[in-house]
């Protein structure tokens, strides 16, 4: 659990980054600072570098994060209070509810699905700390792409073994980040709207 509440954190911590440096809306940031760490990994796996790009990653993210705050450390709480928008909120809290559900559940995936590649691409990258695609397989035709399974692998990139919640886990934070980028065209004209298009999406 220690894990994927850390990558947690520094993916929000990286959405602020975004927020303060770049003014992109707060509410599309979690899913812009998401795929933005989970694409620098997967270039970097393109280079058989996936353990050490998550690590250098990381590093970056929370460095810029850091940069973020230095520049506006005399104004950071209105930067705080602004970011913090309903989407902001909702999605961080979906994240945490669904962190402590899956962490005390632990569901397993209960078919491997070879032709769907679905928890196969995520177990070769944990146990090789490489992208399946590196190895020669009838399977890769009917497979996704890497970009999701090295997703689940950031999350749990330096754990001892692949955990199959993780990697749940992992697909519903970009899921909860799309929802929050849903409410973007709301969240300063009517944070109940905002709200209700968060919760319709789960719909």
């Amino acid at each position: 659990m220690v894990i994927p509440m850390f990558v947690l954190t520094v993916v929000l911590a990286f959405a602020f980054a975004l927020y303060a440096l770049a003014d992109i809306r707060p509410s599309l940031t979690p899913l812009v600072s998401l795929v933005t760490i989970a694409d620098i990994v997967v270039i970097f796996g393109m280079f058989g570098m996936l353990y050490k790009g998550v690590e250098i990653t990381l590093i970056a993210a929370v460095i810029v994060a850091s940069f973020a705050v230095k520049k506006h450390k005399n104004n950071i709480k209105e930067k705080l209070s602004d970011f913090l928008r309903p989407g902001v909120i909702l999605f961080a809290t979906s994240c945490l509810l669904m962190l402590a559900y899956l962490s005390y559940a632990q569901p397993i995936m209960h078919e491997w699905d070879e032709f769907s590649f679905w928890g196969i691409s995520q177990l070769l990258i944990k146990n090789h700390d490489r992208l399946y695609t590196y190895y020669s397989s009838s399977m890769l035709g009917q497979s996704i792409p890497p970009a999701l399974p090295v997703l689940s692998y950031i999350f749990q990139w330096c754990g001892t073994r692949f955990v199959e919640w993780i990697g749940f886990f992992a697909y519903d934070v970009l899921m909860f980040a799309a929802f929050s980028a849903f409410t973007a065209a709301f969240e300063r004209k009517s944070t109940n709207s905002a709200i209700f298009v968060y919760l319709l999406a789960f719909i």
